[in-house]
């Protein structure tokens, strides 16, 4: 698959922002945010359902893929999870700005830093291993089998309990 020169340019910048978010989870209690920093921690819930969606639509897009000629569903998966990435990590990092500021409890800001920062990391290694995952889980091709083999085995299931129930019926399914 052909990566695009914009692609390596954002990957490249999603490495930089995810060692800086690594970096400030291993001296953050050091840290101080500094007041222009501070606004841009403020905009987290702004920019925080944007790598959710982005998320969940690239999940869609890579079910979708089911052969390996679907090179625009490829593509387009591509963009999807590398916005998705890049958002996470931004979202990531405003977030943990935002938690340095007065008034939130440890707790409650604990499990949403953790969240976030998994988050973060999981969909920037998502995207480094997407081919690879593509090739070695070949769930894609499987996906619509396992869909219909659901389907046969409900119907099969309905068809046994009918024909159990009703005898005089038979390959009917209410």
């Amino acid at each position: 698959m052909k990566q695009w020169k914009w692609q390596s340019i954002i990957f490249n910048f999603c490495i930089v922002l995810n060692c800086l978010l690594l970096f400030l989870l291993i001296f953050g209690n050091q840290f101080i945010v500094p007041t222009f920093l501070q606004t841009f921690g403020r905009a987290h819930p702004l920019v925080l359902h944007f790598p959710i969606v982005l998320l969940l639509l690239a999940f869609l897009f890579e079910m979708l893929i089911v052969s390996p000629k679907q090179a625009m569903l490829k593509d387009i998966a591509d963009w999807l999870l590398l916005a998705a990435a890049l958002t996470t990590v931004v979202a990531a990092l405003m977030g943990l700005f935002l938690s340095k500021e007065e008034g939130y409890e440890s707790n409650a800001i604990d499990v949403h830093k953790w969240t976030g920062v998994a988050c973060a990391f999981i969909s920037f290694m998502w995207y480094g291993l997407k081919e690879s995952i593509r090739k070695k889980n070949s769930y894609h091709s499987y996906w619509p089998m396992r869909y219909d083999r659901f389907v046969d085995c409900r119907s099969q299931r309905c068809q046994y309990y009918t024909w159990r129930r009703f005898p005089f019926i038979t390959n009917t399914c209410f």
